[in-house]
C-alpha cells in the first residue's frame, strides 16, 4: 500500500469505498429516502 496516495485513481477508488462505507450506515443526504437502493444512492452521489 505504500505509494497508494499518490495515484490518483487510487484515491478515486479509495473515496468510493468511502462513500459505500457511509451509505451503508446512513450518513450522506440521501440515505434519508429509503426507497433508494444502495446502488441508486451511489449513482446519486456519484453523479
Amino acid at each position: 500500500m505504500l505509494g497508494l496516495k499518490s495515484n490518483p485513481n487510487a484515491l478515486t477508488i479509495l473515496g468510493q469505498f468511502e462513500m459505500v462505507h457511509m451509505m451503508r450506515k446512513q450518513q450522506e443526504n440521501h440515505a434519508r429516502n429509503r426507497q433508494l437502493s444502495l446502488s441508486e444512492r451511489f449513482q446519486l452521489l456519484a453523479a
